[in-house]
């Protein structure tokens, strides 16, 4: 869609290193639930701005950064959707931004965790599976929860 090419690596996204860092999450609902996530430094986070909004790097707003890392996550969590097929349904993303930072999804695992390189940058992009949880009910009977 930005028309960026994107490889594979091996390695994760490596720690701020001075840049921002950017975290879209987008939960998926229905047949199957978890949450997408997508990942990358401020440098990458302007390259995707610049490129969804025909803008130049640095020209790239807070807002406009974080718009276009929420929509990242939101074509990556359609894209998940279609292959899981069924009746599934997306959330509306959420976007952290900061130096130092460690974002859960509680009650999940991860299914898979991929890296790679766009324009140089690193980008992660994980999917966690929602782990089926044990509850009480009122007469203190666990019950599993799909």
């Amino acid at each position: 869609m930005l028309g960026l090419e994107l490889q594979c690596a091996d390695a994760p996204l490596p720690a701020s290193g001075g840049h921002s860092r950017w975290s879209g999450y987008i939960a998926l609902s229905g047949d199957w639930r978890g949450t997408v996530t997508v990942e990358c430094l401020e440098p990458m986070a302007r390259v995707a701005a610049a490129a969804m909004f025909g803008m130049d790097l640095e020209a790239a707003t807070a807002a406009e950064i974080q718009d276009a890392i929420g929509e990242l996550a939101n074509i990556v969590g359609g894209q998940t959707k279609m292959v899981l097929g069924g009746s599934c349904a997306l959330g509306l993303p959420v976007v952290i931004e900061g130096d130092v930072f460690e974002a859960t999804v509680p009650h999940s695992h991860v299914v898979v965790k991929l890296h790679f390189r766009c324009d140089g940058h690193p980008v992660d992009v994980a999917i966690m599976g929602a782990d089926r949880r044990k509850s009480a009910r009122p007469d203190g009977v666990h019950v599993s929860e799909s």
